[in-house]
C-alpha cells in the first residue's frame, strides 16, 4: 500500500514535520537545513514523490506508537501535536495512544466512566458499569467500583440515605442489573461481597404500582376501535377465568392495525390485577416494542441454532424454570418470523414442567404478526423447505384461536391509496406472470437523480437532524451501503468528525516470529464476514444502528436506530430511535 510518508529519521529526534493540504504528508530534514517549508513544496510541485514509513516492531515501544500517531492523526505540526489529546500534552506517545484508545489497557474503562460522570445521571452510569462488567472484563472490578461509588450512588444520596446506606442501594442495584443478565456480583472475585452491604428490601424492579398500570390500561382500553375491544376482552376474560375453554390465540393483521397497542393494553390490565406476564418476540428489535420485552430466546432458554428436537437449556429445578412456571400469560410479538420448532420447543418445555398435556402446560400463549412480511429464514432453503419452517405448519397450530384486524391505524387521509397498494403486494395480488412488481410512478426516480442529495441534502443543509431519523435507503448489497453511509457524513458538519478504529493484534494465533513483521495497516485492510469495518467514522447528528444484543431491558439490541449526539473517546451519546425507549 503506497502512503504519503517519507520515512523518519530515527536519529533525529529533533526532526520537524510539516503538513500540506488537508492530508497530512510528513517529510523529515535535518536541523539545519535552511527554509524548510519552501524546500519541501518546491520538492512536492516539482517531483511526485511518493515515500514510504518503514515497519516497526511492537518491542521498539515509542518508536512503534510514534508510528500509530503518525498513521492516525491529521494535520499535526509537531511531535508535541502528536502527544497532545483533549489539550493535554502526554509524556510520551504510548501515553496518547492510550488516551486516544488506539490501543488496549485497563484504564479505559476508568477513562470511560470518566467520560460517563460528566453527562450521565447514576442511574445511567450504574448500567454502563455493569455494562462494562460483563462485556469488557476489566482486569480490576473492584477498583473500578471503589473510584467511581460516590458517583454511582449519588442519586440515593440525593433522595436523604446516609452515605453507607446510598453505597448499598447502588450495589445492590448493580447486582440486581447483573442478575437479568444471569450473572452477579458474585462472580467478579475481586468486587466486594453482597453480605458486607446491608439489605435492600423497597426497590421496585418496575418503579410502576398496580393503580398506575391500572390507569395507563384504562386509558389504552379507551382508544380501542371495535375489533380491538373484542379481542382484548376475550383474552382478558380467559385469563381471568380459572378454567379458560381456550387458552392459545393468535392476532394477524397487517403492519400498523394496533396488535402491539393491544398486547400493552392486555399487559396494562392484567399487570394491575397482580397477573405475571413474559413479553417476548423472536428478535430483539421487535421485543423492546413491548414492556419488558425479552427475546424468545431469552425466556425459553433455546439454543442456537434450533432443530426440530432441541431442548431447552434450563434445568428442571433452575431459577429460570421455576420463573417460567410463575407466569400467568405468554405475548409473543412478530411470530411467523419465528421456525415452528420455536413455540414446539416452549410447548414441550411447559408440559414438562407443570407435568400435562394441555398446550404449553395451561398457560395462556398469545400470538401475533403479519404472514405477510418477513417468514421464517432457511439458509439456501427451497420455498418449500421455507414454507414448512412456518408455525402454521406446526402441530399446535390448530389449537390457536385466529382474530384479525384489518384497519391501518397509522394511514393519514392521503396515504390511503398507498397503504392498499402495499397490502396489495403482501398479498400477491400485484405480480404478473414472471413475478415482476411495478411500483407507483411518485415513487419511481429519475436515472439522473442522485439519491443521497436528493433524501438527505436539503434535510442537513436546513439543519433539520430530528427529520434524518424518518427517512432511510434501502439497497440489496453491502457495498452500495458502505457508500451511501459514507457520502451522507460527507454532508455533515466535518469539524465534528471523530473517527474510531479496530482494535486489530494477533494474539492467539499461531503464527511464531511472524507476528513482528505483521504491520496494523495490512490487519486493518482485512475485512472477513460478519466482522465490523476497521475504520469507523462518525460526525454529529449521523444515524447509526447497534448491532448487538448489548442491554435489551435499556432498548440496546441487534438493530436499534441512534442518533449521535456526542462523540468522545471512549463514549457516544446518543439518542435511541426504536421502539418505547425514545
Amino acid at each position: 500500500m503506497l502512503m504519503d510518508y517519507f520515512a523518519l529519521n530515527q536519529r533525529d529526534p529533533e526532526a520537524r514535520m510539516y503538513t500540506y493540504g488537508e492530508i497530512p504528508s510528513y517529510f523529515v530534514f535535518q536541523k539545519n537545513t535552511p527554509n524548510r517549508p519552501a524546500m519541501w513544496k518546491k520538492r512536492l510541485r516539482h517531483f511526485n514523490v511518493i515515500g514510504r514509513m518503514y515497519s516497526i516492531s511492537p518491542r521498539q515501544i515509542e518508536l512503534f506508537h510514534l508510528r500509530l500517531l503518525l498513521l492516525t492523526i491529521k494535520g499535526a505540526t509537531s511531535f508535541e501535536d502528536l502527544r497532545t489529546v483533549n489539550n493535554v500534552v502526554h509524556d510520551t506517545y504510548h501515553g496518547a495512544c492510550v488516551a486516544l484508545g488506539l490501543i488496549e489497557d485497563d484504564s479505559e474503562w476508568d477513562r470511560a466512566m470518566t467520560e460517563g460522570e460528566i453527562w450521565m445521571m447514576p442511574r445511567q452510569l450504574r448500567h454502563l458499569f455493569v455494562r462494562i462488567l460483563i462485556y469488557c472484563q476489566p482486569n480490576n472490578p473492584n477498583e473500578l467500583w471503589e473510584n467511581f461509588k460516590d458517583a454511582l450512588s449519588e442519586d440515593f444520596k440525593h433522595k436523604g440515605h446516609s452515605e453507607t446506606q446510598s453505597y448499598a442501594r447502588a450495589y445492590h442495584e448493580i447486582n440486581t442489573l447483573l442478575g437479568q443478565e444471569n450473572s452477579s456480583v458474585s462472580q467478579f472475585p475481586s468486587m466486594p461481597s453482597l453480605a458486607e452491604f446491608e439489605k435492600i428490601d423497597d426497590i421496585n424492579d418496575e418503579g410502576i404500582s398496580l393503580q398506575n398500570h391500572e390507569q395507563i390500561g384504562l386509558a389504552q382500553y379507551a382508544k380501542l376501535n371495535g375489533k380491538q375491544k373484542q379481542i382484548v376482552d376475550e383474552i382478558l376474560n380467559a385469563a381471568l377465568s380459572k378454567q379458560p375453554t381456550k387458552t392459545c390465540f393468535y392476532i394477524d393483521g397487517l403492519g400498523g392495525s394496533g396488535k402491539t397497542f393491544v398486547y400493552n393494553t392486555i399487559y396494562q390490565l392484567l399487570k394491575s390485577k397482580g397477573y405475571k406476564i413474559a413479553t417476548m418476540a423472536f428478535t430483539g428489535i421487535a421485543a423492546i416494542l413491548l414492556p419488558q420485552g425479552r427475546t424468545m430466546h431469552k425466556v425459553f432458554g433455546m439454543p442456537v441454532p434450533m432443530f426440530a428436537d432441541s431442548t431447552s437449556n434450563f434445568r428442571a429445578q433452575s431459577k429460570e424454570a421455576r420463573e417460567l412456571l410463575d407466569y400467568d400469560i405468554l405475548i409473543c410479538d412478530e411470530a411467523p418470523m419465528a421456525p415452528r420448532y420455536c413455540i414446539e420447543l416452549a410447548d414441550r418445555t411447559y408440559r414438562d414442567l407443570t407435568k400435562n398435556e394441555l398446550p404449553f402446560g395451561g398457560k395462556i400463549m398469545l400470538m401475533g404478526g403479519d404472514f405477510r412480511q418477513l417468514l421464517p429464514v432457511k439458509v439456501n432453503g427451497s420455498r418449500s423447505e421455507t414454507v414448512n419452517l412456518s408455525i402454521k405448519f406446526s402441530h399446535l397450530w390448530k389449537h390457536f384461536k385466529v382474530f384479525s384486524l384489518t384497519e391501518n391505524m397509522r394511514t393519514l387521509p392521503g396515504e390511503a391509496e398507498f397503504a392498499k397498494y402495499l397490502l396489495d403486494v403482501g398479498n400477491g395480488i400485484l405480480n404478473d406472470n414472471d413475478n415482476n412488481l411495478l411500483a407507483p410512478e411518485n415513487c419511481v426516480a429519475s436515472k439522473d437523480d442522485d439519491i443521497v442529495r436528493t433524501i438527505f441534502r436539503d434535510l442537513i443543509d436546513n439543519h433539520q437532524y430530528d427529520d434524518l431519523t424518518k427517512v432511510s435507503v434501502l439497497a440489496a448489497r453491502h457495498v452500495d451501503v458502505d457508500e451511501i453511509n459514507s457520502r451522507v457524513i460527507e454532508l455533515l458538519d466535518h469539524s465534528t468528525e471523530k473517527i474510531y478504529t479496530g482494535m486489530d493484534s494477533t494474539e492467539n494465533c499461531d503464527n511464531g516470529d511472524i507476528d513482528d513483521v505483521i504491520l496494523p495497516e495490512y490487519l486493518s485492510t482485512l475485512n472477513p464476514p460478519n466482522f465490523p469495518p476497521y475504520e469507523l467514522k462518525l460526525r454529529l447528528h449521523c444515524i447509526v444502528m447497534l448491532l448487538r444484543n448489548l442491554s435489551p431491558s435499556e432498548g440496546l439490541c441487534n438493530g436499534t436506530r441512534l442518533q449521535i449526539l456526542d462523540l468522545s473517546n471512549n463514549l457516544l451519546k446518543c439518542r435511541i430511535l426504536t421502539g418505547n425507549f425514545l
